[in-house]
């Protein structure tokens, strides 16, 4: 049974985004195979990192960082698979870092940490 459940705070606040992460490529049968970017729109919460937020990470985090919060039904990123995800957002780009994955346990959505990239960096 699920705990908190704030799906509709954040279908709310959710805007179109979009999640981007590369497959590399490999070897299959001794011919490569050239990787491929995958593409994925979703909607998503994205929220400004608040003054203590930033403040308490030591100058790890800046106010271009924000938060993400995505329901468990769209949430297709897997930090552990050791694939690079990445957000594109009005026209900015972040790096998805940290997941605080709530869903796992105890409610219906996940929290992520995006850093504020430059477009060229991203892919």
């Amino acid at each position: 049974m699920l705990l908190y459940m704030f799906a509709d705070l954040v279908n709310k606040y959710s805007v179109p985004c979009r999640l981007i992460t590369a497959v590399p490529g490999q070897y299959v049968a001794g011919e490569y195979i050239v990787g491929s970017e995958i593409v994925k729109d979703v909607q998503a919460a994205i929220i400004s990192m608040t003054n203590r937020t930033i403040y308490e990470s030591g100058g790890k985090l800046t106010s271009a960082d924000r938060q993400m919060y995505i329901l468990k039904a769209n949430d297709p990123i897997d930090l552990d698979d050791g694939q690079t995800w990445y957000l594109e957002h009005m026209g900015k780009v972040y790096k998805i870092e940290e997941a605080s994955l709530y869903a796992e346990d105890y409610a219906d959505f996940n929290n992520y940490t995006l850093r504020r990239v430059e477009s060229f960096h991203a892919r």
